[in-house]
């Protein structure tokens, strides 16, 4: 397809900037120059930020229609508008999970310096009332875990912080959660992975 042509028939060439959006890299372009009615390419690295997850590139600041970058091409000035999505890491176990032994959600993976879009956090809870009163308890083991020192919890809900000391190695850890349900003890382990 020929390019459209100015005046004096030469190509028109319009800037394309990638807004942040809140995020930070001096590896992502801030502008680049692309020939009416091109294609543009995906940026080599996206952005990153703190506590998100980089969501794509969008047309609008409000993040609402996507930029195909196999389809959509450039008619105009435009801005690309980088998306954020929450990376914020909340586990809901429910009974019937319990009892299973059968957790189903994703792998939940923490950083120690809450950086390339991890939380540094997780929030694991028990969702319900059916389990007998008082009969919680939580406890962290594996990789990094001191030797002979537990981290444990009690109640229904329990932060895993990857800045804790006393489990902050790198690598491959488990939640361990004990129960009582109406007179019967469960056990299950919820793995987690913290990053650097």
């Amino acid at each position: 397809m020929d390019a459209k042509k100015g005046d004096d028939q030469s190509p028109v060439f319009y800037t394309v900037i990638f807004d942040k959006n809140g995020g930070d890299t001096d590896a992502v372009p801030a502008t680049i120059t692309a020939e009416h009615d091109s294609f543009i390419t995906w940026p080599d690295t996206h952005p990153t930020r703190v506590g998100f997850g980089f969501g794509g590139w969008y047309k609008e600041a409000d993040c609402i229609n996507v930029w195909d970058f196999y389809v959509d091409t450039v008619a105009s000035d435009i801005t690309l508008y980088a998306r954020w999505l929450q990376n914020a890491v909340i586990v809901t176990l429910s009974i019937e999970e319990i009892v299973s032994g059968n957790f189903e959600f994703d792998p939940i993976i923490i950083s120690r310096t809450a950086s390339g879009g991890y939380s540094s956090t997780a929030t694991v809870s028990v969702n319900g009332s059916e389990y007998d009163a008082g009969s919680i308890r939580w406890e962290i083991a594996g990789k990094g875990a001191y030797e002979g020192q537990s981290v444990a919890g009690t109640g229904a809900v329990f932060i895993i912080d990857a800045a804790d000391v006393r489990y902050n190695t790198a690598g491959g850890h488990s939640l361990v959660i004990e129960i009582g349900i109406n007179g019967n003890q469960y056990q299950g382990s919820i793995l987690f992975t913290i990053m650097e």
